[in-house]
């Protein structure tokens, strides 16, 4: 029973922290939102940085999927669409981490401690995507402009909704920020990645107003 009602605690946390901010939520708020007394759930979190302690953690077990997302011979279009479709998924269900850090300060000390190398693993499938792609003809980069891509493409995933809520546009969870961001990723491919497989991997992207466009 305790171990259900722990789940729900988070469960509501998220979403009430996703849909109103993390700021904007107290225990008491969280509370009647999961329709249980403040009592039990102080007995599970004793305050708002012992949620997102929680939530942190249960952010970096998401990612252990993704981690087993590498370029296949003949599906590295679809592979890596694949992975960043992956990633805007996390960014959407764990949104407020990616919008709110200004609310509540240092990341709590489990992502601290992993966090380095979730942007390096990251960073690293990145990589992996655009060299099979440019070996396969389907990419044109030089070697020194790699690493910038990859970076920017790290930078605007983290960053994006962050960005968006500085110019109060990204409190509303339908307000588009998450794929504003994915749609952001697929520019950094024009003019580099072949007419056809762009096409497709904005296919991929769910961009069909990008492919009817462009």
């Amino acid at each position: 029973m305790a171990s259900k009602t722990r789940d729900k605690i988070l469960k509501t946390a998220l979403k009430e922290f996703n849909e109103r901010g993390f700021g904007n939520v107290s225990l008491a708020d969280l509370a009647a939102a999961a329709g249980i007394a403040k009592g039990n759930l102080w007995y599970h979190f004793k305050d708002k940085e012992a949620l997102l302690e929680a939530l942190n953690a249960a952010y970096i077990e998401r990612l252990e999927w993704r981690k087993t997302l590498w370029p296949e011979p003949g599906r590295e279009i679809e592979g890596f669409a694949e992975l960043l479709r992956t990633i805007t998924d996390e960014i959407r269900d764990f949104r407020f981490m990616f919008r709110d850090q200004s609310s509540y300060g240092e990341h709590s000390q489990t992502l601290l401690d992993e966090l380095a190398k979730i942007y390096d693993d990251a960073m690293r499938q990145f990589t992996a995507f655009i060299e099979a792609l440019r070996r396969d003809k389907r990419i044109e980069i030089a070697d020194n402009q790699l690493a910038p891509l990859v970076f920017n493409l790290t930078l605007g995933l983290r960053y994006h909704l962050e960005f968006l809520r500085e110019i109060g546009q990204s409190n509303d969870p339908k307000s588009g920020g998450v794929e504003s961001a994915l749609q952001q990723c697929a520019t950094h491919f024009d003019g580099k990645m072949a007419p056809a497989a762009l096409k497709k991997f904005r296919r991929l992207l769910g961009q069909t107003q990008l492919i009817e466009g462009s």
